[in-house]
């Protein structure tokens, strides 16, 4: 097990290893998207996500429709990463689940 320096150190290489993954994709999308059509693309995030951090889905949701790319944002206030799992299936009426929103988005 590792220590609480250990965890914070493990996080933070992860998180930037994602960002750099992030700035990276952002580079990289008006170059990819010029060679192939633009695909439809779910962006499904937690606003509370510490390790993708809701703004930078957010930015790159904006780069992606900004280059003409067809979008759907669905986003789920109160939930980081790790709690995604209690949001697959649909619950209620308010809070449709990420399986029947990936089944809407499929059949549209």
């Amino acid at each position: 097990d590792l220590d609480e320096a250990g965890k914070e150190a493990t996080k933070y290489q992860v998180t930037s290893r994602i960002k750099e993954f992030i700035n990276r994709l952002h580079q990289d999308l008006e170059e990819l998207l010029t060679f192939a059509q633009v695909p439809k693309i779910m962006f499904m995030s937690g606003k509370e996500d510490q390790i993708i951090p809701y703004t930078d889905s957010q930015a790159t949701l904006e780069k992606f429709k900004q280059l003409g790319g067809e979008t759907k944002e669905i986003l789920y206030l109160g939930i980081g990463h790790i709690d995604f799992p209690s949001v697959l299936e649909t619950t209620s009426k308010d809070q449709i689940g990420v399986v029947d929103h990936i089944k809407n988005w499929i059949s549209n």
